[in-house]
C-alpha cells in the first residue's frame, strides 16, 4: 500500500495506506485555458515568534497585517537584540547539529483526523482535470552583491556541479513540543532582498494543533555546522490559510498550499539575504513536465550535514482529486522539505527559477512530490514582499 510523509515535518505514513489515492505520472498538462484556482489565495502572516533557551516568550507571533506592518520593523532595538540571541546564542553548531526532523504520526486519533480532513479538502474544486496554466515569470534571478562560492561537495550529483549558497539549510523550534528541526530552503529575488521561499510545514505545524514554528533561521550553504553567509533571523512568517487550517494530517488540500516564504532580517555577518548570496527566479503555472534540478538537506544523506541535489525530470501526480509535481529516484527523505525545484538552474552563476519546494513523499516508491505553483503564487509573493 502507498504512504506518504512531509519530507521534514509531519512524516504522514498512515493515511495514504488507509485511503489508497490514484497516483499518475503521465507528465501531461496543456495552457489552452487557464484553470481554477486549486484552492483560497487567503494567506495569513505573523512575526516570527522567538523563545529563549528555556521555552520562555520573547516575541510572540503576532498578526501581521497592512496597518501593523511595523510590529516586523527590522530596525527595532527591542527585537534586534532577541534575533541576536537567537541566532548567535540559540542556534550553536552542536544545536544545529542534533536538530531532526519531525517524528511520524501514528496514533488512531490523528488518523482519523487526516481522513476527516481529506473528505473536507475534495470538497473544494481542484485545478480542471490537471491542466497546466500559462506560465508567469514572478520573479528573476538577480546575482549577490558580494562573491558567494558554491559550497564545495565530495562528488557532484547528477549535472549540478556548483551546490550554490543561494541554497540553504532551515532549522526552528517546534512550539508544540519544545524540540528542534530541520528544512531546506532558499533565497528568492525580491524588492526587500529579504525573502526566503520553502514549504508551508517548515513554517507552522497545519491543522487544528498546529502552531507557528520558533526561532526560524535560515543558513545559506550551511555544510557541516558551519555558516558561511551567516544566520538570516525570520521578521516575518507568511503561509496559505489552506496549509495553516488543514495542513498536516495528509490533507491533499493542505499539500497544494505547502510553500510559504519568509522576510528575514539582516544576517548575523551583515547585509541582507539577497545581498549576500543573490536570489533565484519565480515561475508559477507552466507545463506539468521540465528538467529539474532539486536541492536540499536529506538526513539520510550524509546525516543531512551537505547540501544534496537531484537531477531529473518532473511528472504530474495525483493525490485524491488534487494534482502535483513528481520527481522519482531522488531518494531525499526527511531534512529536503522546502528545498528548491529549479528550472534552467546555471551552474556558472548557481541559480535558477523556483517552480516548486519538496513537499511530501511516498514511502517505499522512492518519489518526491512538491506543489504546483498556480495563479495563487504571485499574490502570495507580492504580500511577503511587503510583511516586513
Amino acid at each position: 500500500m502507498k504512504k506518504s510523509i512531509h519530507i521534514s515535518s509531519c512524516i504522514m505514513a498512515a493515511l495514504l495506506a488507509l485511503s489508497a489515492p490514484a497516483f499518475a505520472a503521465d507528465g501531461q498538462g496543456t495552457a489552452d485555458q487557464t484553470p481554477k484556482s486549486k484552492g483560497s489565495s487567503e494567506s495569513v502572516a505573523v512575526k516570527a515568534p522567538i523563545v529563549s533557551s528555556q521555552g520562555d516568550d520573547l516575541v510572540k507571533p503576532q498578526a501581521v497585517t497592512k496597518e501593523s506592518q511595523q510590529a516586523t520593523a527590522l530596525n527595532s532595538s527591542r527585537d534586534g537584540a532577541y534575533v541576536r540571541q537567537t541566532a548567535e546564542s540559540y542556534w550553536t553548531s552542536e544545536r544545529m547539529a542534533n536538530a531532526t526532523p519531525i517524528e511520524s504520526i501514528e496514533s488512531a486519533e490523528q488518523i482519523a483526523d487526516a481522513q476527516a480532513q481529506a473528505a473536507a479538502g475534495d470538497s473544494i474544486k481542484p485545478m480542471d482535470e490537471g491542466k497546466a496554466a500559462p506560465e508567469q515569470v514572478v520573479a528573476k534571478p538577480m546575482a549577490p552583491t558580494a562573491n558567494a562560492s558554491a559550497t564545495k561537495a565530495e562528488t557532484a550529483d547528477g549535472r549540478v556541479t556548483n551546490y550554490s549558497q543561494t541554497n540553504g539549510k532551515v532549522f526552528f523550534r517546534n512550539a508544540t513540543n519544545g524540540k528542534d528541526y530541520v528544512c531546506s530552503g532558499s533565497s528568492v529575488t525580491s524588492s526587500s532582498k529579504r525573502l526566503v521561499i520553502t514549504a508551508g510545514h517548515c513554517v507552522h505545524g497545519g491543522g487544528k494543533n498546529g502552531k507557528w514554528h520558533q526561532n526560524w533561521v535560515f543558513v545559506p550553504g550551511y555544510d557541516r555546522g558551519k555558516a558561511p553567509k551567516g544566520k538570516f533571523q525570520a521578521a516575518s512568517l507568511r503561509a496559505y490559510k489552506d496549509w495553516i487550517d488543514k495542513g498536516g494530517n495528509n490533507s491533499a488540500v493542505g499539500f497544494n498550499s505547502d510553500v510559504a516564504f519568509v522576510t528575514t532580517h539582516d544576517g548575523t555577518s551583515g547585509g541582507k539575504v539577497n545581498e549576500k548570496v543573490g536570489g533565484h527566479g519565480i515561475i508559477a503555472g507552466g507545463s506539468w513536465t521540465f528538467g529539474v534540478d532539486i536541492f536540499g538537506y536529506p538526513a539520510n544523506l550524509d546525516r543531512g550535514q551537505a547540501m544534496k541535489s537531484c537531477s531529473s525530470k518532473t511528472a504530474r501526480a495525483q493525490m485524491q482529486s488534487w494534482y502535483f509535481y513528481t520527481v522519482q529516484g531522488c531518494n531525499f527523505e526527511g531534512g529536503s522539505s522546502g528545498g528548491p525545484w529549479l528550472q534552467s538552474y546555471a551552474n556558472g552563476t548557481g541559480q535558477g527559477y523556483v517552480r516548486s519546494v519538496t513537499s511530501h513523499m511516498l514511502v517505499g516508491r522512492n518519489t518526491i512530490r512538491g506543489p504546483y505553483f498556480d495563479q495563487r503564487l504571485a499574490g502570495l509573493y507580492k504580500e511577503a514582499d511587503g510583511s516586513r
